[in-house]
């Protein structure tokens, strides 16, 4: 018989192969349309946060508000400093969310891309069309209405399916 801490732990399930990514490329080009622009449709810099603390302050927030609880079961993400690999990116690890961002990475489309992978179920394709339905959310909400719209333009001349 094991500790009480043995007895509790419950492993996480086995990963599922997840769909095809076939709009990958496609997405990314067309989130290129977002400026760095704040939820009250105000300019920010090229970087909006400079600490890891800054960007964690920001999820938290995110991830407090009723909006996002209404949407989704992932309680409180940990940010990670992701200096020295090349891109941002949103993982789970030993039954912790995580994004790791990089410091050139510190931006409110960026954080919210990442933020999207926690809110899409992982069985969902990386980049398909929940994904893209739930960026243009958290676009919404995050950056305004103004930026939601051009994103959603953005994805429809790119091809970019975003409806659920």
């Amino acid at each position: 018989m094991g500790t009480l801490d043995e007895l509790l732990w419950l492993p996480e399930p086995p990963p599922q192969k997840r769909p095809r990514d076939s709009q990958r490329s496609r997405l990314y080009s067309a989130e290129r349309v977002l400026s760095n622009r704040d939820e009250h449709g105000q300019p920010c810099g090229s970087v909006d946060w400079t600490t890891v603390a800054e960007v964690q302050a920001f999820v938290d927030r995110v991830t407090r508000s009723r909006w996002w609880k209404s949407r989704s079961r992932v309680g409180k993400i940990v940010v990670k400093d992701g200096r020295g690999g090349m891109s941002a990116r949103a993982y789970r690890s030993r039954g912790q969310s995580v994004i790791a961002i990089p410091r050139w990475a510190r931006t409110r489309r960026v954080v919210l891309h990442e933020l999207s992978h926690h809110l899409t179920p992982w069985t969902a394709a990386a980049h398909g069309n929940l994904f893209a339905a739930n960026l243009v959310d958290l676009v919404r909400r995050w950056m305004g209405p103004d930026e939601a719209e051009a994103l959603k333009e953005s994805f429809r001349q790119a091809k970019v399916r975003h409806r659920r």
